[in-house]
């Protein structure tokens, strides 16, 4: 079933938080004496014991202000206040609340003797867009940025896996204690989110799909003929002739394909959104643009998109959570360097959901 991302109606989130209160409380009545003692034991500012269980049923209640304001004053002092129950769920919530975070950036080497590596300045944007949201949710993240070094000369994943050990950023996601992981690029940007996104999805990373594991992906990225290095969330782009006035006119598709629809990356900018909340509490996601703008516009839905992250099931990794974004990018004719700007940005369609538990994914997860 797709993963809906509509908040909760307030009535039942107030009546989610309710039931909490009471049952710490020892009952209605319990909870009723603490919300009058929240308020300084005014008579006004209180709420009978038989209102508060038909709020916690999620019934029709009649309310007065002076109610309102008695629960509102109660909550607030557990951080629930009523303003927060009618806030969308944002995904950067539980994100800060994790309370250490490791971002990853494609990096690639530069020939001697420069002995140097180039970030893209677009997944800077998007790592510096990310933290000042974050920091907005909470103060006192601990934030750490490591570069995943490009191997494009490698083409055999035992080799590729082996020469990862090493790395930083490998340790930090083998780590059970390690921090969540926010990866900035697409797989052929940044080998973090090619395993990332494989272990996630069930599928081995650097290796060419099979029938079957291409049958348990919901989605593809579609290359063009000739790449070094194969990847485990990749389908070769097909090649497609149509008829002109002046003869057939063939193309060549690169970008996503979602079911049996393609996102051309020749019409316009698509990223892709994957987040997963591991058995262990921490929080993997990957934002993946297939160009710099379009990984940086992705980044930025996270602000305004209501995602609500679900918890991991008897001691297994939650569903997967994913979406296609379409980012609207426009080429300024004006100064040097990269002119290209990101207009806006949207989901295409909805937040969907995978899960691993289903028959035809388990075999692939190994759950």
């Amino acid at each position: 079933m797709p993963h809906t991302n509509t908040p909760l109606p307030f009535r039942e989130a107030l009546a989610i938080a309710l039931k909490t209160e009471r049952d710490n409380c020892g009952g209605a009545l319990g909870l009723s004496e603490e919300i009058s003692r929240a308020n300084g034991g005014g008579v006004d500012l209180r709420v009978d014991r038989r209102k508060l269980s038909e709020l916690i049923e999620a019934h029709d209640v009649k309310l007065s202000f002076y109610e309102l304001a008695a629960l509102d004053v109660y909550l607030s002092q557990r951080g629930r206040g009523l303003i927060t129950l009618l806030q969308k769920p944002s995904l950067l919530t539980p994100l800060a609340n994790s309370g250490r975070i490791a971002f990853m950036l494609g990096a690639k080497p530069q020939p001697p003797p420069h002995e140097t590596t180039v970030m893209s300045r677009w997944d800077v944007l998007a790592l510096s867009n990310l933290q000042r949201s974050l920091d907005r949710v909470t103060s006192g993240v601990h934030f750490e940025i490591e570069e995943v070094l490009l191997r494009d000369e490698l083409d055999e994943r035992a080799r590729i896996l082996g020469s990862f050990g090493q790395d930083r950023w490998y340790e930090l996601i083998k780590d059970p204690n390690g921090p969540s992981v926010v990866c900035l690029g697409s797989p052929r940007a940044c080998h973090a989110a090619e395993y990332l996104l494989c272990t996630m999805f069930g599928v081995p990373p650097f290796r060419t799909p099979t029938s079957d594991t291409v049958k348990s992906l919901p989605f593809q990225f579609v290359e063009g003929t000739h790449v070094d290095l194969p990847s485990g969330l990749a389908a070769r782009s097909p090649i497609v002739s149509t008829k002109q006035p002046n003869g057939e006119k063939t193309h060549t598709y690169v970008g996503l394909k979602v079911d049996r629809e393609y996102y051309d990356l020749t019409v316009s900018g698509y990223g892709l959104l994957a987040v997963q909340r591991r058995r262990n509490g921490k929080i993997w996601l990957v934002i993946a643009g297939l160009t710099g703008p379009a990984t940086y516009a992705t980044a930025r839905i996270l602000e305004t998109q209501a995602i609500e992250l679900p918890k991991p099931i008897r001691g297994e990794h939650s569903d997967v959570l994913w979406c296609v974004v379409n980012a609207v990018i426009e080429t300024r004719q004006v100064g040097r360097g990269d002119n290209r700007e990101v207009v806006s940005q949207n989901v295409v369609g909805s937040i969907r959901s995978w899960s691993p538990r289903q028959p035809e994914n388990i075999a692939q997860t190994g759950t």
